[in-house]
């Protein structure tokens, strides 16, 4: 039964990101849609979910943390660079599964982008949590570059977080170097130049 529940759950998770990948907004989808995406009843999902918020926030949760244990297991013993690269290759392959992840981390999920209602509680708590894990990731990364003399001291958790989605950026919106309107001739060039971006962002 556990199992069963489990793979329910894994595709509810699914059709989550399968729709918000159509570049569909959280609040304009409904539970009924995501149950017919993921071929499960409606009434199911309130078996696994009590809202739709919950079930948002558990899909969102299940995305991120895969991402951030992958970063985390990056073998920290590495050089700053030589980490970098590894680091910023898991989270370019997350990006590239999942393109809106990096949208929807800047527009906090729900929110209407007017700011006509304040986003579900349970979404900014876990949208905090992630994020200090993340920063907590980034800032270990960022001093051992200050050790190692390549970057100065000085940066802010707002700054990291800037050079970070700079270079997430870079991998959401240039095509990979096998596309030919890459600007990149090849991935190792693309990253080099995400490395050096880092780098001069960091440079306070």
């Amino acid at each position: 039964m556990k199992d069963n529940k489990e793979e329910k759950r894994t595709l509810l998770f699914a059709a989550v990101w399968a729709l918000l990948e159509q570049g569909r907004s959280p609040s304009d989808i409904t539970i009924a849609q995501v149950a017919q995406n993921a071929g499960i009843g409606k009434g199911t999902v309130y078996e696994y979910f009590s809202s739709k918020e919950e079930l948002f926030a558990q899909a969102i949760a299940s995305s991120w943390i895969q991402q951030i244990e992958q970063m985390e297991r990056v073998e920290q013993s590495l050089h700053f660079q030589p980490r970098f690269y590894a680091l910023f290759a898991q989270a370019e392959e997350r990006l590239s599964q999942q393109r809106s992840l990096l949208t929807m981390m800047l527009e906090r999920y729900t929110c209407p982008r007017d700011g006509s209602a304040a986003c579900p509680a349970p979404l900014l708590a876990l949208r905090d949590q992630l994020f200090t894990r993340l920063i907590a990731l980034l800032r270990s990364l960022y001093e051992q570059g200050v050790a190692e003399g390549i970057l100065l001291a000085g940066a802010t958790d707002l700054d990291l977080l800037f050079a970070a989605i700079a270079v997430a950026t870079v991998f959401r919106l240039c095509p990979e170097a096998a596309d030919p309107h890459s600007p990149f001739p090849s991935a190792a060039a693309r990253m080099d130049f995400c490395y050096a971006k880092f780098c001069k962002l960091l440079q306070v």
